[in-house]
C-alpha cells in the first residue's frame, strides 16, 4: 500500500504513535496497538496481511507498509495471538488480545486537536482564509510535507502540495505555527506530536525499518555552502539556530562534519561581492533579493564587516564543528563521468555546464565518490560518505546520474539534510529533544518573507521614485534595510496575488516607512550608533581576550617548555654521573692494581734497611696515588660536565 496524506483521524494517530514512543516503545512496537485494534475486529477465519493494512487504514487513517504489518504480524505469533499457515494468519482460539487504551488515548489527542484546528481558523480568519476544521488540519499536515518536515531518505518520495497550499494559506499557516512555536504552551506540544508524528510515519516506509539501529560512527558528510552560510548566520538566526543544531546532533551521534576548501573558496568569493556591493545605495539596489542579502541589508553591514567575515571564515567555520579538508586527489577510477553528471546539472535552458554552481557540486560529489573508493554501502549508516545538500533539483539529479548513467545500485553520494537530520532525530531523540521544533521554526521563517518577485517590483518602484524626487537615496536606503518594509511586503502578499500589486499598494509602503522613520528617525539613528558601538565593544573585547589568550598561551608554553628542559637536564646530569661514577671506578681499580704491583712487584732484604726501603717506597706510592685520585676527581667532573652538555644536546638539539 502506496503512502497516502492521513486524514483528521490520522493526524490523531499519528500524535499517538509519538505519545507511544514517548512511553518506551520501540520504534516498530509503537505500531502493535494499531495491528491488535485491527485484530479484534477480526473474525476466527483466515485472512492476510493486506487486510490488516486496510483494516489500520479504516480505522486509524494511516496506510502502514506491507512489510511492516508482516513484521508486526510475526511477532504476533509469538505471543501466540495468531497462527500463520501458508502466507494466512488466523486468530488462535481462546487467546484474549491485551486490552487496548488506544481508544481514550486518541479521544484525548482528538480533543487537543480539535482546540489547535480552532484557534488556526481563527487566525486565518483574520486574512480573509475560511476553512472548516478538517481544511485546517488537512492544510497544516500539507504545509509540514511540503515543508520536507518528515522526509526520510529512502522513504516514500514527499508528495507534490502546491496545488493544496498556495502561497497566501502557506504564509498563514507560516505565521501562526511561529507564534505557537514562539511560547510555551499547550498548542507547542500539540504541535510537536503531529510533527514528530508524521516522521515515525515516513520512517514506516523505509525498507530497513524495525531492524537494530545502526550506529554512524565513520560516516563523512560533507556539506553544501548554503549550508555552511546557514551555520555561519548568514542568512539570519533563525537559520543559524537550526543548522548548529543539526550539527550538534551529527557530532553526538559519531557523524565527521566535513567543509571543503573549495566550498569555503565559493563562500570567500560571494562574500567579496558583498564587499564590494555593500559599499553604498546605489550598489546596494544591484544585489539579488536572496535571503543572505535581505539579512545583510537589514543588519545594515558594512564592507568592514564583510572583511571581518572573510578574515575569521576558516577560524568560525572550524569552531562549529567542520572539518576543513582539502578535495582528494582525483582517481580516474572513481572520477571518470563527471562530464555526464556536469550535463545533469547544467541549466536546461544554457546548458552552461561550465558554471562555477555545477563545477562546485560535481567536484564535491567526486570527491565523496574518492573517499568512498571501492568500498560499497547500501545504507547511509555505512556508505563512509556522503554529499549534503538542501537542493531538491540537485538530489534529483545526482540521483538521477547514479541510476541511469552508473547503473549503481548502492546508496547514492548525495542526500538531503533535512532527510538524514530527520533519520538522526529518529534513532537518537534525546540527544535534541527540541530539534524538529527548531527546525519548523526556522522553516516558517523563510515562508513569511516576501516573494523575491514582489521585493523586485518594490525595488523598481523606488527607483522611479527617486528619480521623480519623491524620495532621496537615503530615504530609498532606509526603505532597503527596514525590517517594517519586509513585514509590509509580507501583508501584500497575504491579501494579494504578486501580478495585481500596483503602484498605490506600493506607494503605501513607503508611506508608512517614511512616516515611521520621520517620527523615529532619531532612534533609528541612535539604535544604528548603539548596535556600532555595541559590535565595535564586542570586537575590541575579542581582540583584548585574544591578546590575554595569546599571552597565557605563550606564558603557559615557556613555562611547560622550562619544565621540559628542567626534566631533561636532571636526566642528562643522572646520566652523565652514572657514567663518570663507573669510569672512575673502573681508573681507580687500575691505579690501585698498578701502585700494588709496583710495591709488591720488588723484592725487599729482610735487614733493617730493606724494611725501612720498603716503608718508604710504600709511602711515596700511596701518596702518588693520593694525588693521582685527587688530581682525576676534578678531571672526572668536567668529563661529566661535559657529557651532561652533549646528552642534552641530543635531546634539545640547537
Amino acid at each position: 500500500m502506496a503512502e497516502e496524506a492521513p486524514n483528521p483521524n490520522g493526524l490523531v494517530t499519528l500524535a499517538y504513535l509519538k505519545a507511544q514512543l514517548d512511553s518506551g516503545s520501540d520504534h516498530l512496537g509503537i505500531f502493535m496497538p494499531l495491528v491488535l485494534d485491527a485484530l479484534a475486529i477480526q473474525s476466527f477465519k483466515s485472512f492476510v496481511t493486506t487486510e490488516i493494512q486496510e483494516s489500520i487504514s479504516r480505522l486509524h487513517g494511516i496506510a502502514i507498509p506491507e512489510n511492516t504489518v508482516a513484521t508486526l504480524l510475526r511477532r504476533a505469533v509469538k505471543q501466540k495471538l495468531v497462527t500463520r499457515d501458508h502466507g494466512r494468519y488466523q486468530r488462535v482460539v481462546g487467546a484474549k488480545l491485551p486490552t487496548s487504551t488506544i481508544g481514550n488515548r486518541k479521544s484525548a489527542i482528538q480533543e487537543e486537536q480539535a482546540h489547535f484546528a480552532e484557534a488556526l481558523i481563527a487566525h486565518a480568519g483574520k486574512h480573509g482564509v475560511t476553512w472548516s476544521r478538517d481544511d485546517a488540519l488537512a492544510h497544516l499536515y500539507a504545509f509540514l510535507e511540503a515543508q520536507k518536515i518528515g522526509f526520510i531518505l529512502e522513504g516514500s518520495a514527499p508528495r507534490d502540495f502546491s496545488e493544496i497550499v498556495d502561497a497566501r494559506e502557506e504564509h498563514v499557516l507560516a505565521e501562526f505555527l511561529s507564534g505557537v512555536l514562539a511560547e510555551a504552551g499547550a498548542h507547542k506540544e500539540v504541535l510537536r506530536g503531529m510533527v514528530e508524528g508524521i516522521v515515525i510515519y515516513h520512517a514506516a516506509f523505509m525498507p530497513d525499518f524495525g531492524q537494530p539501529a545502526a550506529r554512524f560512527a565513520g560516516l563523512q558528510v560533507a556539506f553544501d555552502g548554503v549550508l555552511i552560510r546557514h551555520a555561519l548566520g548568514y542568512e539570519g538566526m533563525a537559520a543559524q539556530r537550526l543548522m548548529k543544531e543539526t550539527l550538534d546532533l551529527f557530532l553526538a551521534s559519531g557523524i565527521k562534519c566535513i567543509a571543503f576548501e573549495n566550498t569555503l573558496q565559493e563562500t570567500l568569493r560571494i562574500l567579496d561581492v558583498y564587499e564590494v556591493r555593500l559599499a553604498n545605495a546605489e550598489s546596494r539596489k544591484t544585489l539579488h533579493q536572496v535571503a543572505m542579502a535581505r539579512h545583510f541589508l537589514a543588519e545594515n553591514f558594512k564592507p568592514s564587516d564583510i572583511r571581518e567575515f572573510k578574515t575569521f571564515l576558516r577560524r568560525d567555520v572550524a569552531r562549529l564543528g567542520f572539518t576543513i579538508l582539502p578535495f582528494p586527489p582525483r582517481i580516474a577510477q572513481y572520477t571518470g563521468s563527471e562530464a555526464l553528471l556536469a550535463k545533469r546539472f547544467a541549466d536546461p535552458r544554457t546548458q552552461d555546464a561550465q558554471d562555477s554552481r555545477v563545477l562546485h557540486d560535481v567536484d564535491c560529489i567526486a570527491a565523496v565518490r574518492t573517499l568512498r573508493r571501492d568500498h560499497r554501502g547500501y545504507r547511509i549508516e555505512d556508505c563512509k560518505a556522503v554529499f549534503l545538500t538542501s537542493s531538491p533539483l540537485v538530489i534529483e539529479n545526482a540521483r538521477k546520474w547514479w541510476d541511469e548513467d552508473e547503473r549503481m545500485t548502492t546508496f547514492p553520494p548525495i542526500a538531503h539534510i533535512r532527510a538524514l537530520t530527520n533519520l538522526t532525530w529518529l534513532r537518537h531523540p534525546k540527544l535534541c529533544s527540541d530539534f524538529k521544533m527548531s527546525e519548523l521554526f526556522a522553516l516558517c521563517t523563510a515562508a513569511m518573507r516576501p516573494s523575491s518577485q514582489i521585493w523586485r517590483r518594490f525595488i523598481k518602484h523606488l527607483e522611479l521614485l527617486k528619480s521623480s524626487n519623491r524620495i532621496t537615496s537615503d530615504e530609498m536606503a532606509v526603505m532597503l534595510i527596514s525590517s517594517m518594509s519586509d513585514k509590509l511586503l509580507a501583508e501584500i502578499d497575504l491579501t494579494e496575488n504578486p501580478e495585481d500589486v500596483d503602484a498605490t499598494d506600493l506607494d503605501e509602503v513607503v508611506e508608512r516607512v517614511k512616516a515611521a522613520y520621520q517620527v523615529g528617525h532619531q532612534d533609528v539613528v541612535n539604535e544604528l550608533t548603539t548596535s556600532y558601538e555595541a559590535r565595535l565593544r564586542d570586537t575590541e573585547g575579542q581582540a583584548a581576550a585574544a591578546k590575554r589568550k595569546l599571552e597565557e598561551t605563550k606564558l603557559s608554553a615557556e613555562q611547560r617548555e622550562g619544565r621540559v628542559l628542567l626534566a631533561i637536564q636532571a636526566r642528562s646530569r643522572k646520566l652523565a654521573r652514572f657514567a663518570i661514577a663507573a669510569l672512575r671506578i673502573v681508573v681507580s681499580v687500575l691505579v690501585c692494581f698498578g701502585a700494588y704491583h709496583l710495591v709488591f712487584g720488588h723484592h725487599f732484604e729482610p735487614t733493617w734497611w730493606g724494611k725501612l726501603g720498603f716503608v718508604c717506597i710504600a709511602l711515596f706510592i700511596l701518596l702518588e696515588t693520593w694525588g693521582i685520585v685527587m688530581h682525576s676527581k676534578e678531571l672526572f667532573n668536567r668529563w661529566e660536565l661535559k657529557l651532561t652538555q652533549w646528552i642534552e644536546h641530543l635531546f634539545v638539539p640547537d
